[in-house]
């Protein structure tokens, strides 16, 4: 099996990392009115946002740190938790398309954070 370029790896979690500091953007730029359809109060959606945000700079650390693969290991075992996570609110919620987005994002994370343990 051939080896993945180190600069591959990289783009993959800065990827991840802005995919995650989108969620977390709208999450805290989304209007008062939307507690209805999201199905939470406001304040912990604001909170969610803020985690989303702390998330993919975690995430941006880990990529751009290339020594310390403890900040990088830690970040990808974060996002896959955390996308785990949001794959059980939206089926919960049953939003099969997010469900799937962020089932994509957990699997990504999942395969970088194998990846990043096994070159460690």
């Amino acid at each position: 099996m051939k080896i993945l370029p180190k600069w591959l790896v990289t783009v993959a979690q800065v990827g991840l990392a802005g995919a995650w500091l989108m969620s977390g953007i709208i999450y805290i730029a989304t209007p008062k009115a939307m507690e209805r359809v999201l199905g939470m109060p406001d304040d912990v959606r604001l909170a969610l946002g803020v985690a989303m945000l702390v998330l993919a700079i975690v995430l941006l650390a880990g990529a751009a740190t290339r020594r310390s693969a403890a900040f990088a290991i830690g970040g990808l075992t974060a996002a896959t938790f955390a996308g785990l996570l949001w794959v059980v609110y939206d089926i919960v919620r049953a939003w099969d398309a997010f469900a799937l987005f962020h089932g994509a994002l957990s699997a990504l994370a999942a395969a970088l954070l194998l990846k990043r343990i096994r070159a460690s």
